[in-house]
């Protein structure tokens, strides 16, 4: 209807409002969590999306973000996005196991109707939780116990130590995420592992080749691992404990041989 062809070409901020279907995707190990919301509406309006992050204990999490006002200046949504929560906008993020890309394309101006258009993006690092830093312009590494967690950027971060960040200025940015641990390698053999990763950005496509292994990342477009396209597009439930289709209609989940029994057409819900 007309409204609905009006709010389109308005595009307004309050477009990002509404929480969406993602396809999430986490890798696990005993020494760290990687998760990522799979290609979720690159270069959309955020309000309190969290698209990428990795946590390395119960204590420390990191995770890169575009802020939608700057601190301190009311968010769009009175509690969101804020500084930290949500984005202002949100980038093409993609993930392989211990490996994650993003790319953020942020407009040259901001729309009619935005609260704010930062030029930059940033990472939470709460640097007195590490026992190592490394950081040599794009590429940041850092140790917690056993784990290696290394960042790659496009342009040179810089630390701002009031907000416990690493900013990266740019209007087309990436992040590249890779994590490791002490029980492959030592610190400083990851370190020149990460300082001799191969990257090649050019006009919204990414390319890192770390090892054997290349991921490719077209913006808004394609995700590949060692040129075989990843369909991003996952079943509803891929699990142990349930397999289930996107749509499905009836479901049941099993563990330690017990069942629950859904059938969401005719409203039953059946435990044994």
């Amino acid at each position: 209807d007309f409204r609905r062809v009006l709010f389109r070409s308005i595009h307004a901020q309050s477009d990002g409002a509404a929480l969406q279907r993602a396809n999430t995707y986490t890798y696990k190990t005993p020494h760290f969590s990687m998760y990522t919301a799979q290609a979720y509406h690159p270069g959309e309006y955020g309000n309190q999306e969290h698209i990428f992050g990795i946590s390395l204990n119960s204590e420390i999490s990191i995770f890169h973000t575009h802020p939608a006002v700057y601190p301190g200046q009311k968010p769009p949504f009175d509690n969101s996005p804020t500084y930290w929560v949500g984005n202002g906008r949100m980038p093409h993020a993609v993930q392989d196991e211990n490996i994650s890309l993003a790319i953020y394309l942020l407009p040259a101006h901001k729309s009619r109707f935005e609260k704010e258009l930062i030029p930059y993006t940033h990472l939470y690092l709460p640097v007195n939780s590490f026992d190592q830093i490394f950081l040599d312009g794009t590429c940041l590494v850092v140790r917690s116990g056993k784990t290696f967690v290394a960042f790659h950027t496009r342009y040179e971060l810089t630390y701002n130590e009031r907000h416990s960040e690493m900013v990266q200025n740019g209007r087309e940015t990436y992040w590249i995420c890779e994590a490791g641990c002490a029980d492959e390698e030592t610190f400083e053999a990851f370190i020149q592992r990460m300082r001799l990763t191969r990257i090649k950005y050019h006009d919204g496509t990414l390319e890192y080749t770390s090892g054997q292994k290349t991921l490719t990342l077209e913006y808004g477009a394609g995700f590949y691992v060692d040129g075989h396209l990843v369909d991003t597009h996952y079943p509803r439930f891929d699990s142990p404990y349930i397999k289930a289709e996107r749509k499905a209609k009836e479901m049941t989940f099993r563990h330690n041989n017990k069942t629950l029994y859904l059938h969401f057409d005719h409203m039953i819900r059946r435990e044994n």
